[in-house]
């Protein structure tokens, strides 16, 4: 497929779903497109092309075919402890005073765990509650997988396990959830970027919209319009919660920052329902303690801090490949780089914070290159927020292959999300891509670290030895070299 034909596919799927396809998924996309074609138009590709370009439901069903959808029961739970203790009183309270129940929206649910957490987080509440929760997704198909509610034992990989007892029943080799939790979710398919909301969803109807690792794949301008929708939908003072790496102030019109844990919290400008003072404790008839049902990770760095601050505007025009931006865009992102950088120098959580949200700002900027999605993703790694940090190391280790730091990062973000398995592929590739290198070359965004030391480090915890590089070394092995502080 030409050069040509790829920008007019990316152009249409950009210009229906705000999705940015970088140059590294364009076999992917080449690959949808010759799927689509065989099914929507006998195989001929030339007719198939002139169809999507003009005709918006096709472009809409090939951005689905390029969606990604990974999700779990309770994925990232402060979020969902946050709101049992910050949120959900407050609304309980104004059903109880003959107000309207809660309404809640899981958009972009993918197959629909995120939706039926919310459900269950309520009813371990407030059994009594009328709470409706609506979930939406681009992709019909996951949609589809969402109303039939049953899973395998992967969707119940995370924490939460005390909500999901007595919920589930056997369907097969998997577990569904219970009809009276089922009705409790309405599912519908729905473009964020469409002009109209979700069935059942009125404007200024919901209290809670749960969005999380979606914004990074958009565009600015159409981030910015997904905002604008999600606010029209929200009741004032509503609640809007997205990943800690997309919190951005300048995305954000007409919200308010709200502060809680290692959650990316805002309040819609208005009014807001109050919680009242929570009990010291949780009667029995407001179900099991919220609380993991596991322990937390450990703290599980994926690179030292600061290793990514000296070189950050450098690595963004190095790798700033794929679509031009124009200089003040370019100098933008780096100045946003390097006030990130110095933020995770600090090492304190609110540091860490911060510069996971002004490296993602940087992404947006310069959506092309891996360097923002990287710092992002070392800062939240820092952070002990794996979960949160696996989208961005994903971004950064597809746009830049070769780079064995962005690739190291994912490992790291993969082990501590608890996907072992992936994570050893990815330390592989890691170690495969700093052997390519000269061996005294300095890597970028590590400190120094030249490849030699970074293979010399992983190439044990490969063999099955005590990890060593980015993360703290156990056993009477010595440490291999590390990062340094820059």
């Amino acid at each position: 497929m030409d050069e040509s034909t790829l920008e007019l596919l990316v152009r249409s799927v950009l210009e229906i779903s705000g999705l940015v396809i970088p140059p590294q998924r364009f076999d992917a996309l080449e690959e949808a497109a010759r799927s689509r074609s065989r099914a929507a138009a006998g195989g001929d590709l030339q007719q198939y092309l002139r169809r999507v370009s003009s005709d918006a439901h096709e472009a809409l069903a090939l951005a689905e075919a390029l969606t990604i959808g990974e999700t779990y029961f309770f994925r990232h739970w402060p979020d969902f402890a946050a709101l049992a203790d910050l949120v959900l009183p407050g609304l309980f309270e104004r059903e109880r005073l003959g107000g309207a129940p809660p309404r809640l929206w899981s958009a972009a649910c993918s197959t629909g765990e995120e939706a039926y957490s919310l459900a269950l987080l309520v009813r371990s509440m407030e059994p009594r509650s009328r709470a409706l929760v609506v979930g939406t997704d681009l992709n019909v198909e996951r949609i589809a997988r969402a109303r039939a509610g049953a899973y395998g034992d992967w969707s119940f990989r995370g924490a939460g396990g005390d909500l999901l007892e007595g919920q589930l029943e056997p369907a097969g080799d998997k577990q569904r959830v219970i009809a009276e939790v089922r009705r409790a979710v309405s599912f519908a398919q729905h473009n964020l970027l469409s002009d109209s909301l979700p069935p059942g969803l009125l404007p200024a109807s919901v209290d809670v919209v749960f969005l999380r690792n979606v914004l990074i794949y958009f565009d600015r301008p159409s981030a910015r319009r997904v905002i604008e929708k999600l606010s029209e939908a929200l009741v004032p003072g509503g609640t809007l919660v997205v990943s800690s790496v997309e919190a951005s102030l300048d995305c954000f019109a007409g919200f308010e920052w709200q502060p809680s844990r290692s959650c990316a919290f805002y309040s819609k400008s208005g009014p807001a329902v109050r919680a009242p003072a929570l009990p010291a404790a949780r009667s029995a008839s407001q179900g099991p303690p919220l609380k993991p049902s596991r322990e937390r990770l450990p703290e599980l760095p994926a690179i030292r801090r600061g290793a990514a601050g000296s070189t950050a505007a450098g690595a963004i025009e190095r790798t700033g490949g794929g679509a031009p931006s124009s200089p003040s865009t370019r100098s933008a992102a780096a100045l946003l780089m390097e006030r990130a950088a110095r933020e995770r120098r600090t090492g304190d959580g609110e540091g860490l914070a911060r510069a996971s949200r002004l490296a993602i700002e940087a992404a947006r900027l310069e959506p092309l290159s891996p360097a923002p999605a990287l710092l992002a993703a070392l800062a939240l790694v820092d952070l002990g927020d794996p979960v949160s940090a696996l989208p961005v190391a994903r971004k950064a280790a597809s746009l830049a292959p070769g780079d064995p730091v962005a690739q190291l990062a994912l490992a790291r973000a993969l082990e501590g999300a608890g996907h072992a398995a992936a994570s050893r592929v990815v330390l592989r590739a890691a170690a495969d891509a700093a052997a390519r290198l000269p061996p005294n070359q300095p890597l970028e965004g590590a400190g120094g670290l030249t490849a030699r030391a970074l293979l010399a480090g992983l190439t044990p915890e490969i063999e099955g030895s005590e990890p060593a590089v980015g993360r703290a070394a156990g056993g009477s092995s010595p440490p291999a070299p590390r990062p340094r502080r820059a």
